[in-house]
């Protein structure tokens, strides 16, 4: 995840320059056996019977960059395309175990592709870790993720999407503020993006789930902690504005109220783009609906799957012909 003892990028911006700059290097010992503990429980990612993975490689900037690609069986051509971005030092194979989205890529016909971060981490501006103090490129990873995508598969441009979680959410939003004409649709999974002062490129539509018990990036913008660290960010509210503004969407949402959220959809924004935000109930720091792992139990799990909802989301929000990609 994040957080930081640093100055404040600004009135929104997150108070993460210890984080970025230092942490990689000095937790304590026992904290870097928990992260090792719990990345090392997860399964790795493996296919099914009836689809496949295959882990690859590619060098950007002078660093070998890895990624898994999952493929399901029968897959059309021209099939959508989802990247999965992993929170701070969790990695790939705890990601695709906890949101289970190679399952729902097997049933829904689409491409997942789960990228490593450098250091297990993502440079989404002033976050986190390794790849924030060495000011990896990873906006120009993922172009060229894409791009060699798009060669082996003959994947559709008009349905590029990338989701996250915590730091990998992060980088999601920079992804959506740069990479506008790549990907039709982000889904934001509890993020928080890092400046709101910087405008996107361009419209895109952009789902964002998030607790109203998360304490590392509370929803009302109030100071959040992680790992003794003081995280300063913005309230959701302020987040879905800015992004409201970018896509020029109609002011006043469609609201629907559950047990599990609250769900507000800005529909008829520039070239069809939407913000949706999901205020989940009850949920802290995780992902809602992931699955159980032994050694964080989450015995009180929201009654709504964030892979499921996300994938919905994206199946509906693919560009036009005439606003699709191009290399």
């Amino acid at each position: 995840m994040a957080g930081g003892k640093g100055k404040s990028s600004g009135r929104h911006g997150l108070s993460l320059t210890k984080l970025a700059t230092e942490t990689h290097l000095h937790y304590p010992i026992f904290l870097f056996a928990i992260f090792l503990v719990f990345v090392l429980a997860a399964p790795e990612v493996s296919a099914s019977n009836n689809s496949k993975d295959v882990t690859t490689t590619i060098m950007v900037a002078k660093i070998k960059r890895s990624y898994t690609i999952h493929l399901p069986k029968g897959l059309a051509s021209e099939a959508p395309l989802v990247l999965v971005l992993h929170g701070f030092l969790a990695g790939r194979s705890y990601v695709c175990w906890d949101t289970a989205m190679s399952k729902y890529a097997d049933e829904n016909g689409f491409i997942v592709v789960y990228p490593k971060g450098h250091g297990l981490s993502w440079n989404a501006g002033d976050c986190c870790g390794k790849a924030a103090k060495e000011q990896t490129d990873d906006v120009a990873f993922v172009r060229a993720l894409v791009n060699e995508m798009e060669m082996r598969y003959k994947i559709d441009r008009r349905k590029v999407f990338a989701c996250g979680f915590s730091n990998g959410a992060m980088m999601c939003y920079r992804l959506a503020q740069e990479l506008p004409d790549i990907f039709a649709a982000v889904a934001i999974v509890e993020g928080s993006l890092r400046s709101l002062n910087k405008p996107a490129k361009g419209p895109i539509s952009v789902l964002i789930i998030h607790g109203d018990k998360d304490s590392v990036f509370p929803y009302d913008g109030k100071v959040g902690h992680w790992l003794g660290y003081k995280v300063r960010t913005p309230a959701i509210e302020d987040t879905v504005q800015y992004w409201i503004a970018t896509d020029q969407c109609t002011a006043v949402p469609i609201i629907e109220k559950t047990s599990a959220f609250e769900k507000q959809t800005y529909s008829q924004g520039k070239e069809g783009t939407q913000v949706c935000l999901y205020k989940v109930k009850a949920n802290g720091h995780f992902w809602p609906g992931g699955r159980e792992s032994k050694f964080f139990r989450r015995a009180k799990r929201p009654g709504m799957s964030a892979s499921q909802t996300i994938c919905q989301f994206f199946l509906k929000n693919g560009k036009t012909a005439s606003t699709a990609w191009q290399n």
